[in-house]
């Protein structure tokens, strides 16, 4: 297990402050989350949370009314990077995540942090990882 120190380092030399979190995906029945941060026009950063034992979020459903957010434009969705907390908590990590308008408070017993092509699919992000 890295300290919490160099992964919160890691997490915070991708500038993720203000930037555009292009979407949150839970896979492997939530046992992986990627958070996909826009860098720019060609490229993210991906946080992933991996051997998730935890999860608790929170989204803007309760006063966005009946509007789904896959319906919105990208301009309407309001979803920027504010802070993101790594810790320790025992043998795992504590993640609490503000995205504006989505409240993430995970934990894991791993975290990696790569960089991405993306582009839209008009469905949604198609994510581009280079080939090992």
């Amino acid at each position: 297990m890295n300290d919490a120190n160099e992964i919160q380092t890691l997490i915070d030399a991708t500038d993720y402050w203000d930037q555009e979190i292009l979407d949150v995906r839970f896979s492997f029945f939530g046992d992986v989350i990627e958070i996909v941060i826009r860098n720019d026009e060609s490229t993210t950063w991906v946080i992933s949370l991996i051997r998730c034992l935890r999860v608790n979020y929170e989204t803007d459903a309760s006063w966005r009314g009946p509007l789904l957010v896959s319906a919105l434009t990208p301009a309407q969705k309001g979803y920027f990077g504010q802070s993101i907390e790594v810790s320790c908590e025992g043998s795992a990590y504590r993640v609490l995540l503000n995205l504006t308008i989505l409240s993430l408070d995970v934990t894991c017993y791993e975290i990696s942090v790569e960089k991405a092509g993306w582009k839209d699919s008009g469905k949604g992000i198609m994510l581009v990882r280079d080939e090992p």
